[in-house]
């Protein structure tokens, strides 16, 4: 996702996903710290500066934990075990410019290419991608290959 962090002393939620009323992912900043909420665990990924920022997070799910490697500017910054995330939600909201999708784990010398040249939307591995324009209308749709508007 890129970001800009507009604030860094209140609480400003980046990205989120309900379920079933709870907050089942939250990456948000707290003050300047950047931190990562899946299911009842929250884990302090580190400091942020001000500015745009580039963020990857890499989420793999095994039977019994998920984890969730985060890249800021194409560097990780970590990686972290959540344990009882249940099924993921289909629907996002947060402080986003742009949430991409893709079809295959990135390595990180492709994630710091992406993170000085931008998304090449017409890249093969991009499952969705979902370019949101700041200030400019209401509603996202993706150019996926799956194309369901969603």
């Amino acid at each position: 996702i890129a970001v800009k962090p507009f604030d860094l002393t209140s609480p400003q939620v980046l990205l989120s996903k309900e379920n079933g009323g709870s907050k089942h992912f939250v990456a948000w900043l707290d003050g300047n710290q950047l931190k990562l909420t899946m299911a009842a665990e929250t884990y302090n990924f580190g400091t942020i500066a001000m500015g745009f920022h580039l963020f990857h997070f890499v989420i793999e799910k095994t039977a019994s934990t998920t984890n969730v490697k985060f890249y800021n500017d194409g560097n990780l910054i970590g990686d972290h075990n959540f344990q009882g995330v249940g099924a993921a939600q289909q629907f996002y909201t947060g402080l986003i410019d742009e949430v991409v999708f893709y079809n295959k784990l990135l390595e990180l010398p492709a994630i710091q290419l992406q993170n000085s040249l931008g998304t090449d939307p017409a890249s093969s591995d991009i499952s969705s991608n979902f370019s949101i324009n700041e200030g400019q209308d209401t509603i996202i749709s993706d150019y996926g290959e799956a194309m369901t508007g969603n």
